[in-house]
């Protein structure tokens, strides 16, 4: 397959996932492209983190105080990626400063963006499906765990997206 073709595809799921969204190749979109992928992204971990929140409160209505400290820890992570995601100063700005910007550097951000997204929408499942189980379920341990590791994912993601757009050329 052709890169361009490739990137294509990538850009085409991409941009579904996001109403309104140009793409990066528009130059003149660029930063504006950015600026809706972060906020979109930082949406729905914010997302995650109210249905956690909301599970919390009904757990709390219910005399089950044992699970939230865990549950408020995982909150705590999700609002800090979303606040990373959506005030980053570094890398998601720096690569539109450029005149001209690489076929495969395009290629290589996408593909982060897409990641990024893939492992937040994980995260939207399994933090609806603790609500089907409870705490004393190996399910929930589970879907816990899995949470927290979806965090330790995401914020590697972040980690190396930003390595690679303050890398010098």
């Amino acid at each position: 397959m052709e890169p361009t073709r490739h990137l294509s595809d990538k850009l085409e799921s991409w941009v579904s996932r996001i109403p309104g969204l140009k793409t990066y190749q528009e130059r003149e979109h660029r930063r504006e492209t950015d600026k809706k992928v972060r906020e979109q992204l930082s949406a729905k971990i914010r997302a995650v983190c109210q249905k956690l929140q909301s599970l919390e409160r009904r757990l709390a209505g219910q005399g089950n105080l044992d699970p939230l400290p865990e549950l408020d820890r995982i909150c705590s992570r999700l609002q800090q990626l979303a606040d990373t995601v959506l005030y980053a100063g570094y890398g998601y700005g720096g690569i539109f400063d450029l005149d001209k910007i690489r076929q495969e550097q395009l290629e290589r951000m996408c593909e982060f963006d897409l990641y990024l997204f893939d492992d937040v929408e994980a995260m939207e499942q399994e933090a609806g499906g603790l609500g089907e189980s409870g705490p004393q379920d190996e399910k929930w341990r589970q879907a816990i765990s899995e949470l927290d590791t979806r965090c330790d994912i995401l914020q590697e993601r972040l980690d190396r997206r930003r390595e690679f757009m303050t890398r010098p050329e």
